[in-house]
Parts: C-alpha cells; sequence; structure tokens
C-alpha cells in the first residue's frame, strides 16, 4: 500500500491507540501495517506503545507476539521485561493462541535467546499445535 492509504491508515491507529483499540487488535493492527512495509519510525505510535510495555506490567495479549515483532522489524527497541513477559504468556496460553501468535512469539523469542531446551515442556505441544494447523 501507498500513499494516501499508508498515512490514513497509520492515522488511524494513531487516534486510536490508547483510548479505543483492544490490546489485541493493536497488536495485529501494527503487526499488519507492518508486513505491508508501512514504515512506523517516524510515527510518535511505537514510542507510545514502547512506554506503555516499560509502565504496566500487565499489558500481554496472545498477539503480544506479533507486536514484538513488528516492533523489532520497525527498528524499535523492546524492554526486556516486555519479552518475559509474553514468554511467559505463551508458556501459559499457547494452547488458545493461533499458529501465527505462536510461530511470531517463537521467533521473537529466540532471536534473544530466551527460549532453549528447558522449555521443551511447552514449546513442543505449542510447535506441534501450530505446525498441524499450518499443515490442514
Amino acid at each position: 500500500i501507498g500513499g494516501e492509504y499508508e498515512s490514513r491508515a497509520t492515522r488511524y491507529v494513531e487516534d486510536h491507540a490508547f483510548d479505543g483499540l483492544k490490546r489485541g487488535a493493536l497488536c495485529r493492527m501494527i503487526w499488519s501495517m507492518t508486513i505491508l512495509r508501512v514504515p512506523l519510525k517516524d510515527s510518535s505510535l511505537l514510542d507510545g506503545i514502547a512506554a506503555c510495555l516499560s509502565e504496566d506490567a500487565n499489558w500481554v495479549s496472545h498477539s503480544f507476539g506479533l507486536l514484538l515483532w513488528a516492533m523489532r522489524d520497525q527498528g524499535c527497541e523492546v524492554d526486556p521485561a516486555a519479552l518475559r513477559r509474553a514468554k511467559a504468556h505463551t508458556s501459559m496460553n499457547w494452547d488458545s493462541m493461533t499458529p501465527t501468535e505462536i510461530l511470531y512469539s517463537m521467533d521473537v523469542l529466540s532471536s534473544v535467546d530466551l527460549v532453549d531446551a528447558s522449555d521443551g515442556a511447552w514449546l513442543t505441544p505449542a510447535l506441534q499445535r501450530a505446525r498441524t494447523f499450518v499443515i490442514r
């Protein structure tokens, strides 16, 4: 996408990010915009989200890994505490997450060495779930 649609999408998310959107929806919107190569680095949006992640220890969602992946891809620093929250959330909730949420979470967490062999008890069935859905 480009031009007018790109700026309209960015403006919409900026206008509603902190007062009208649920966390999961915001995560998916930021991820989708990143997939479509809408640059958000010049926007105050990612800085605002990063501040929320640092200030609110309860800021998490099944789609949290999508947001963290998007932030990393957009060149934004991600708070290590947010990464640990993402791991804790994924390890407890993988069975109700979509394959996309599981796989992007694992991509982000493994890129910063937050998953290892000790995570096998939950990681193996989580990846099996993602694989099963993707193959069908």
